[in-house]
């Protein structure tokens, strides 16, 4: 089955998914979105649906299968970061720390930088040791709005 491009217009712009027999590959922000003139499959349509609940602030919860390429190390990091509670942030050496190798925070701050489905896997969770904003694909305003919705930042 051939990939799927999709697009959702969030209240923080342009959001772009790929799905591949029912399953989420690629989420990401950007400034032009691709031509879309496809039908959503009640799959995509409920993708949308639940970046809809999260970006009105209702109970959401992302329970969609995920297709993500990846290596193993990359998945293990990705995977902590899905535990970071909304509303609150971690540093990149904290990640490694939780990976069991604080020497690791380059590698886990590229890994971290490689995550194929912003949002879902909350990467913008992931912040500097001086409680910086460094470091999103989907752009610094991004992820400070990000944080900002989810009641981290005032």
């Amino acid at each position: 089955m051939n990939p799927r491009h999709c697009v959702y217009k969030s209240p923080l712009g342009w959001v772009e998914f790929t799905t591949q027999a029912d399953k989420l590959v690629s989420l990401r922000f950007v400034n032009q979105p691709k031509n879309n003139n496809l039908s959503l499959t009640p799959f995509e349509n409920e993708i949308i649906k639940q970046l809809k609940a999260y970006f009105e602030q209702k109970n959401y919860r992302f329970d969609f299968p995920l297709a993500v390429v990846g290596s193993r190390f990359q998945k293990k990091i990705w995977q902590i970061i899905t535990q970071i509670p909304k509303g609150s942030t971690v540093s990149y050496l904290k990640v490694a720390q939780y990976y069991g190798n604080p020497q690791a925070v380059r590698a886990v701050a590229r890994a971290v930088g490689k995550n194929p489905v912003l949002i879902i896997v909350p990467c913008h969770r992931v912040i500097g040791s001086d409680g910086s904003l460094i470091g999103y694909s989907g752009g610094l305003a991004t992820k400070k709005a990000l944080l900002a919705h989810e009641g981290y930042l005032r």
